[in-house]
């Protein structure tokens, strides 16, 4: 008795090669496995996508200082969306919101500080 199968990619029936052949062809494998893949990344990009665009805004404020202060107000009108970021630390008083090797933190309802290389 011959054995058919429907190939999880392109939905055709085929006949296998061996006894372990899942597609119809390796085109259909490959082609299979990169959607899974790409499926699977997608929020990952989105959410990057995110967070670099708000790096690239605080490496715009800062240029070539350690430091600087920017009014809220500005960073939001630039787009900043303050929901994202990669790290948050509470140092005693004082909550930094960091975005990989910078640190944010509110001065005031206006105001926050901004600080190159995560040092608080």
């Amino acid at each position: 008795m011959e054995t058919i199968r429907k190939c999880p990619f392109s939905g055709k029936v085929f006949k296998p090669r061996r006894s372990n052949q899942r597609f119809a062809s390796g085109k259909n494998r490959i082609a299979y496995h990169n959607r899974k893949y790409r499926e699977k990344r997608m929020p990952l990009e989105r959410m990057n996508q995110k967070l670099f665009f708000n790096y690239s805004k605080l490496e715009i404020i800062l240029g070539d200082n350690e430091e600087a202060y920017v009014s809220v107000r500005d960073l939001k009108n630039s787009g900043f969306d303050f929901t994202v970021f990669t790290q948050f630390i509470d140092n005693d008083d004082e909550i930094y919101f960091g975005l990989y090797d910078m640190v944010y933190k509110k001065v005031d309802d206006n105001k926050l500080y901004i600080k190159k290389n995560g040092a608080n």
